[in-house]
């Protein structure tokens, strides 16, 4: 007997799609499984035990250590006001929460100055960012936005495990050739 197993909603999706449209590519199935708006893999509320940690999550004292460099560029930046720190890809904003409280208790000349700019697609991850970094938001150091913000910025674009979650092209057509 062959038993028939059970789609997921997403793949479920991905099948109609190829079904409808033909072929997609590598990149276009990376995309759908990270960032499908119901079923992407980063747009889902996470449960408390996840399957993977950045450095961020397992002690603060990375999110310190970014916090001092940041502070060593905005002297050598002359000490712009507005201070821009745009973390690209912030997840659940415990990264941001390790530099801010940082700044405040030892650097608050620098965290009256800053402007935390947390850039995540995710509603999920910026709906639990919003309960752990309430505190920052209420006191005008910190906004989010789905996207980069366009403009000049004074001051440091960071981001940490993010350029692992770009989809990419495995194969491309180019120069007459696959490469």
């Amino acid at each position: 007997m062959v038993q028939t197993r059970l789609r997921t909603p997403l793949e479920a999706e991905i099948i109609e799609k190829i079904r409808r449209s033909g072929p997609i590519t590598y990149c276009e199935f990376i995309e759908a499984c990270l960032y499908h708006r119901q079923h992407g893999y980063y747009m889902k509320q996470r449960e408390e035990a996840a399957d993977f940690y950045t450095s961020a999550e397992l002690h603060p004292v990375f999110g310190r250590l970014m916090a001092s460099q940041l502070a060593e560029m905005w002297t050598i930046l002359g000490s712009p006001d507005p201070f821009s720190i745009m973390e690209a890809g912030s997840g659940n904003g415990r990264l941001a929460e390790a530099i801010l409280a940082w700044l405040s208790r030892k650097r608050p000349e620098i965290y009256r100055v800053a402007r935390y700019v947390s850039v995540e697609p995710s509603p999920a991850a910026r709906a639990e960012q919003e309960k752990q970094l309430g505190e920052h938001l209420a006191a005008g150091r910190m906004v989010m936005e789905s996207r980069m913000p366009a403009g000049p910025v004074a001051g440091c674009v960071l981001s940490n495990d993010l350029v692992d979650s770009f989809p990419v092209h495995v194969v491309v057509q180019q120069a007459g050739g696959l490469q």
